[in-house]
């Protein structure tokens, strides 16, 4: 889907928020407006904006992502701004300065990638990323010290409400006592008339209160539509409820951003590392086993090279969608980058599995098989296959760095193979080291796309 029109509409309605923001009086909602402007900050620096296009002007140092990451620059420095004329004190001054000194920085770097791409265009992307590189934790340090200035002044803002509502409840039973003075005759109406639309209004509003201050925003707050000051309190906790959630909101998208690729959709590097030790330490604790399968795109360059990175981009969405397709619904799917993923099958009786025709071998299978169909770039039919690398767990290694290792063994030797084959991690040789041998003798069961009856061989 084409999510131009979206992107464009949610960028208008952040422009207005934050203009609205400047000129707001209110402290409920000057408070939440800086909240606002923290979010974007986190957005904007995030993995799928700035550092994202930063990264990729360093390993590919195509100059669109150099402007994407200049104009991303420019939209914090565009926030920061917009925070600064809502008024600082020394704490956010401080953290303000420092996020800015590490903008500044990206964008000194941003004019040393341009020289280097121009005068040593043979420079590897790890030297590159070593001479660029940017220290982010002042930045990250402002960023919480500024959602701890967020939180403190919600917690004054709460604490005038509360207050308030405490004086009006104080007031109660003084005019209770003027109306039993003044007129004794009416004073069961007026009690009535009190509780119904003084008291009884105050206690829900300060149930709310209480309930909103422990992040609870199911609650539903009434009166909104009183003209009096009870229902101006409620429509500002209702517009103190809708910021809450756009915080959290905020926070959700930002975690989502971080733990999954920008390209594909699949779980990132880091999420793979997170759920590859949570499953290892089930191993260990409760037994079971755990297969890595660690996948490796083949003529997968060709495409880059001949048909540009946009075609390159597709085929990686492409494979994304068919291994979800073919892998079971528990199993996990990661790109690790570039044109690596990673399968991971939990299982707690795996080890039955493996044969020639156990479920790891038919889930492997399905992989070469699906991966290796043609399919179309424009008017261009491409096809790609892959090269798979299986280590299990606890016998290959029962830590994610050894674990990982050995699969990568595995599918160095399914390259060796000739490609486009499935290879299980070899155990021990007769000297007791590891090894990944990519001979057929040792490994007579490789799959292929090509051959229908192979399986895995069982360690």
């Amino acid at each position: 889907m084409d999510d131009y029109l979206a992107v464009s509409g949610l960028d208008t309605l952040r422009s207005v928020a934050i203009r609205e923001s400047r000129d707001n009086a209110n402290p409920l909602e000057d408070g939440m407006g800086k909240a606002r402007l923290v979010a974007n900050l986190r957005r904007d620096m995030g993995y799928g904006e700035m550092i994202h296009h930063f990264k990729n002007y360093v390993l590919r140092g195509d100059a669109i992502y150099g402007q994407q990451a200049a104009q991303d620059i420019q939209s914090l420095r565009e926030t920061l701004a917009a925070y600064r004329e809502m008024g600082m004190n020394v704490a956010e001054q401080r953290a303000i300065r420092d996020i800015a000194s590490v903008i500044q920085a990206y964008s000194e770097r941003l004019l040393t990638i341009s020289h280097l791409h121009d005068e040593q265009p043979g420079m590897s992307a790890s030297e590159l990323d070593a001479r660029v590189k940017v220290d982010d934790a002042p930045a990250i340090e402002g960023l919480a010290v500024l959602d701890h200035q967020s939180d403190q002044r919600v917690a004054a803002t709460s604490a005038a409400v509360g207050k308030t509502l405490k004086l009006l409840a104080t007031l109660a039973p003084i005019v209770n006592g003027l109306a039993l003075i003044m007129i004794a005759v009416l004073i069961g109406l007026s009690m009535w008339l009190f509780a119904r639309y003084v008291l009884k209004p105050i206690r829900r509003l300060t149930q709310t209160m209480n309930t909103l201050a422990n992040d609870d925003v199911s609650v539903v707050i009434d009166s909104t539509q009183h003209t009096n000051e009870v229902g101006q309190m409620a429509r500002a906790l209702q517009k103190f409820k809708y910021n809450i959630i756009e915080s959290n909101n905020y926070k959700k998208r930002i975690t989502q951003l971080a733990m999954h690729d920008s390209l594909t959709g699949l779980p990132n590097r880091q999420h793979f590392y997170e759920r590859s030790e949570q499953w290892l330490a089930d191993v260990n604790e409760e037994g079971g086993q755990m297969a890595c399968l660690m996948l490796d795109i083949d003529k997968f360059k060709p495409i880059n090279d001949t048909y540009g990175h946009a075609a390159g981009d597709v085929a990686l969405k492409v494979i994304a969608e068919r291994l979800n397709q073919v892998v079971r619904k528990d199993d996990f799917v990661a790109r690790l980058g570039g044109d690596e993923f990673v399968v991971l099958v939990h299982n707690a009786d795996i080890q039955a599995n493996l044969g020639r025709h156990g479920e790891l071998a038919q889930l492997a299978q399905r992989i070469i098989d699906s991966l290796g169909k043609p399919f179309l770039y424009e008017d261009h039919k491409l096809e790609v296959g892959c090269s798979i690398g299986i280590a299990i767990a606890p016998q290959h290694g029962n830590q994610r760095e050894a674990l990982t290792h050995n699969a990568d063994m595995a599918l160095y030797a399914a390259k060796n193979e000739g490609r486009n084959c499935a290879i299980q991690f070899s155990r021990h040789d007769e000297l007791g080291q590891i090894v990944a041998s990519s001979s057929r003798d040792n490994f007579p069961l490789c799959m292929s796309a090509s051959q229908i009856n192979y399986g895995l061989q069982d360690s």
